[in-house]
């Protein structure tokens, strides 16, 4: 088992963002009917980056019914793009793509590192979009790294101020 976790750590390394996005099985978002319903990895993207790595046994059902559909309907030329995996290596494949990529609306990175200290997806609208537009997670995750180093290795929690004004939101 160990092996195998290797050997899909390395291929989802070898896989560029770029690659990714170019697979040839993916859909518009508004077209999820039409997704297969088979087992495998898929990735909810834009023109130019993932958002969210998910596995499922059933793709369509999954995307269907999924917990996140209203920040996914909110991605300008959402779409999904999907790999065909065995069920008995999905979570392998799926860690190593999140481990690899570092999707922002994924809640924790693989590393053992959450992505932020608040569920982003609670804040209001228009806050949401802001923080989303600097990076998300990713985002707030760098700005508690940044936190971290400066204040030499003492945790540092940001305030919901602290983290509004690095958004530039002027409240």
């Amino acid at each position: 088992m160990l092996e195998d976790a290797k050997q899909a750590e390395d291929a989802a390394v070898s896989l560029t963002v770029a690659d990714i996005l170019a697979l040839t099985c993916q859909l518009p978002y508004s077209e999820k009917n039409k997704l297969p319903e088979e087992s495998g990895v898929y990735f909810v993207a834009d023109r130019d980056s993932i958002h969210y790595i998910g596995q499922a046994q059933n793709i369509k059902n999954r995307i269907k019914g999924h917990h996140l559909a209203r920040y996914f309907r909110q991605i300008e030329d959402a779409k999904i793009i999907w790999m065909y995996f065995q069920k008995e290596v999905l979570n392998t494949y799926e860690y190593a793509f999140i481990r690899r990529v570092h999707p922002h609306l994924n809640d924790v990175s693989y590393d053992g590192f959450y992505s932020s200290t608040l569920k982003i997806e609670k804040l209001p609208k228009d806050i949401y979009k802001k923080v989303m537009a600097k990076g998300g997670s990713a985002w707030i995750r760098e700005l508690v790294i940044k936190t971290i180093q400066a204040e030499e290795e003492q945790l540092i929690i940001p305030t919901m101020e602290g983290i509004l004004h690095d958004a530039g939101d002027t409240r």
